[in-house]
């Protein structure tokens, strides 16, 4: 009887985890997900593992919800911008297995946005944005 109790339990655990790790049934991000994520670790300064995982799946679906979420003016700010690439990076860190959504899949709105960030400021910002930039598409490149 113990026994049984106690497999009964082990399949009820196992189920709960294998059902919370699994944010979206197709595996995509969605805008309204990534958005409210760039949104709280703009403002917030911190991130969940779900955040995370969010803008993992998100490709170049983060660089719109950036674009979309933060003012022109704010996003030169340094703590701003260094959210911002820490954002893109961990969009851009398994592109072959982590976004679903082949349009998200090459960064043609995050090298524009790249591009402007580094067009708007100046001095050793500017490396880290091209660290960024050069990443990314060495992340893509491998994927094609």
């Amino acid at each position: 009887m113990r026994k049984l109790f106690i497999f009964s339990l082990l399949i009820v655990c196992c189920s709960i985890v294998a059902w919370c790790q699994d944010c979206r049934v197709d595996g995509a991000a969605s805008f309204t997900d990534v958005t409210s994520a760039v949104l709280r670790f703009t403002t917030q300064h911190m991130y969940t593992g779900w955040d995370a995982k969010i803008w993992n799946r998100s490709g170049d679906m983060a660089a719109v919800a950036i674009v979309k979420t933060i003012p022109d003016a704010q996003m030169t700010s340094p703590n701003t911008l260094r959210d911002m690439l820490f954002i893109l990076h961990e969009a851009w860190a398994c592109p072959s297995r982590c976004i679903k959504s082949s349009s998200d899949q090459q960064p043609s709105v995050t090298v524009l946005l790249l591009e402007h960030l580094h067009a708007k400021t100046s001095g050793p910002i500017q490396s880290e944005i091209d660290k960024t930039r050069t990443f990314i598409l060495e992340q893509t490149r491998t994927t094609n």
